[in-house]
């Protein structure tokens, strides 16, 4: 029998599905540099004009980590103030054509979420 916490986690992660998000599992955990047990991987279409970056939150700012030449793009200064509206739960980023990565401690909060996904559209 699902213990209280284990359903509630489920019905969390329905109500994200519902909402665009995926959870995934073994294809995305060997991009993150800082993949641990207790941390999940969400992922939601990309609707924003930038379709490559990986960032990494470190010491209280957000660092590029891959490709460094996206410094020297043009658009640079607009992504690293739409990366720095991600909210403090969420440890790293990475951007795709179709979707952007996140990896994060879940929080059971559907607000953030859509918050989340707000900043990229």
């Amino acid at each position: 029998m699902p213990s209280k916490q284990t359903k509630e986690l489920a019905a969390f992660r329905l109500l994200a599905a519902k909402s665009g998000f995926r959870i995934e599992t073994l294809s995305l955990k060997k991009r993150f540099k800082n993949f641990t047990q207790g941390l999940e991987i969400y992922t939601f279409k990309n609707s924003s004009a930038f379709k490559q970056g990986h960032f990494i939150f470190d010491d209280s700012e957000w660092n590029l980590y891959d490709p460094i030449s996206l410094k020297k793009d043009p658009n640079f200064e607009n992504l690293k103030k739409l990366i720095n509206k991600f909210p403090k739960p969420i440890l790293e980023i990475i951007f795709f054509e179709s979707n952007i990565a996140f990896l994060w401690k879940e929080k059971k909060d559907l607000e953030m979420l859509e918050h989340i996904k707000s900043i990229c559209n």
